[in-house]
């Protein structure tokens, strides 16, 4: 039986994900932006990346393989260099209650 070159080299089948294209766009707040000095970026982030959902905020991958936002309530609390450093973002702000709603579970217990 001959095998097709995807099984014989171990290749995965690409999935059927929508294109960044397709993504509606996003927009969020950055709280580093300074009017007067440009090196802080502009006032609002906009992307059409599909974010995915760690420790309670949203992640977006906004320039492909260079920088991750993590945004909760339209505010990017963190920007990182890889997936992982923006779990960890995520993570370190839910356990430092800088999620509103994370404040009021806490005082409940």
């Amino acid at each position: 039986m001959k095998l097709s070159k995807r099984r014989r080299f171990g290749t995965k089948r690409p999935r059927n994900r929508t294109s960044v294209d397709d993504a509606p766009s996003v927009t969020y707040r950055n709280p580093w932006h300074e009017p007067d000095d440009a090196r802080y970026g502009p006032k609002f982030y906009q992307t059409n990346a599909r974010p995915f959902k760690h420790a309670g905020c949203l992640i977006y991958q906004r320039i492909a393989g260079k920088v991750w936002d993590v945004v909760y309530d339209g505010v990017c609390l963190s920007q990182r260099a890889g997936r992982g450093g923006a779990k960890e973002a995520a993570e370190i702000c839910r356990r430092k209650n800088y999620h509103p709603e994370m404040r009021n579970e806490t005082r409940q217990h």
